[in-house]
């Protein structure tokens, strides 16, 4: 089964390349803690895309079937209009265009970073004044784009470090934490692109943020940019021989959302055949990383038949005992996370088979108390959802009954 494009298509992902070794090489600590180049050795090598963003003419009419490169041309024209209009008018016309233009739907993730790229230029590289410009329109790409070009100043590891400490300061903003979730994983994906793609520099400067949450938001959004560059035209190769690398021997620590994307790679690999990236995941030994694996899987289903759930849940079915229960509550995170409601999830979830509802109400609250500010809306949330599987939207969401 081929995917999909969908104007919500997920930011997917093909093999991490783990060719850093020589890039980091000469890394020590400056006096705040974070890494600096040594004289000789910097990883300060940036994907050209990851400068300031620059308004000129370009009109979305322009950008015809005849441009030299649509692509490119409706990234900048939407980019333009974010720059002179606001970034959520832009996503919105971007939503508005792309469900009758194949190009917009299948290009809206990218579009969508330059958007929010487009949006800290005007605000002058104000990343919080920008932010609340955006929201979660095609898997959040808005905020990707603003974070990747909200480190371009950094002229130093440590200036980096400096940086990563300030841009994601809720202190003062009055930001839902799935808007701060947002601005984190941008920042992995920032550094990605600041460093030109060097993966074990960049999640050993996502340590340094201040605490354990903060860190894994960021080396998820270092994994998804390393798995699919968003402003790369090719996925970077795929060993068959080895379909889960790197994450077999990454650190423990970066483990879980190494796992989490690889599926990705699967997916590229086998043409979207959903029997072999089932088996793929099967193959993993440990138990807990295989159902991370899984819920990958459910990732993919999703962002591969968005507007579809019954698509999804048969998808689910595919891995059977092994995957199943697992790949619904990842799909299920997925959803409410794209769509940040949990509404289309929770109808996604009554379609299962019953046996693995609850498992998905979990995945689901897991999303809605990121949405929510206080629990006594993650639980009035989590009992309209759910109804009779609410227990489990509450322990997804860290609370008891």
């Amino acid at each position: 089964m081929k995917r999909r494009t969908a104007l919500v298509a997920a930011a997917l992902l093909p093999l991490l390349v783990l060719g850093t070794a020589g890039a980091i090489r000469g890394l020590t600590k400056d006096a705040l803690g974070s890494a600096s180049p040594a004289a000789t050795d910097s990883i300060l090598n940036p994907h050209p895309a990851a400068g300031p963003f620059t308004a000129d003419e370009t009109a979305i009419d322009e950008c015809t079937a005849t441009s030299d490169d649509r692509r490119l041309c409706l990234e900048q024209a939407f980019g333009n209009l974010a720059y002179r209009t606001s970034g959520k008018q832009a996503l919105a016309v971007m939503a508005e265009r792309g469900a009758s233009t194949p190009e917009i739907a299948a290009g809206c993730h990218r579009i969508a970073h330059t958007i929010g790229a487009a949006v800290l230029a005007r605000e002058n590289g104000d990343a919080a004044a920008a932010l609340a410009e955006g929201d979660s329109t095609c898997w959040s790409g808005f905020y990707h784009g603003l974070l990747e070009r909200a480190l371009a100043p950094a002229r130093s590891t440590g200036e980096l470090g400096r940086l990563l400490r300030t841009l994601c300061e809720p202190s003062s903003q009055n930001w839902a934490r799935f808007t701060l979730y947002q601005c984190l994983h941008g920042l992995g994906h920032g550094l990605m692109l600041r460093t030109g793609n060097a993966l074990e520099a960049s999640l050993d400067l996502c340590t340094r943020l201040n605490d354990e949450w903060s860190r894994q938001s960021c080396y998820g959004g270092a994994f998804m940019e390393s798995f699919s560059p968003s402003l790369a035209n090719e996925p970077p190769p795929f060993d068959a021989a080895d379909p889960l690398a790197p994450c077999p021997s990454v650190a423990e620590t970066f483990k879980y959302y190494c796992y989490l994307q690889v599926a990705d790679n699967l997916v590229r690999a086998t043409g979207y055949t959903w029997e072999d990236v089932a088996r793929g995941c099967a193959a993993e030994p440990e138990s807990r990383w295989r159902a991370v694996c899984f819920q990958g899987y459910g990732r993919q289903a999703s962002g591969s038949n968005y507007g579809a759930p019954a698509a999804v849940a048969t998808l689910c079915a595919v891995p059977g005992a092994t995957g199943e229960g697992e790949c619904v509550y990842g799909a299920a995170r997925d959803i409410a996370s794209n769509a940040a409601s949990g509404r289309p999830a929770g109808a996604f979830c009554r379609l299962v088979v019953e046996k693995h509802r609850a498992r998905c109400f979990e995945g689901v609250g897991t999303i809605v108390s990121n949405l929510e500010l206080d629990r006594g809306a993650i639980r009035a949330r989590c009992a309209e959802l759910a109804r009779t599987f609410a227990r489990a939207c509450l322990s997804g969401a860290g609370l008891s009954a």
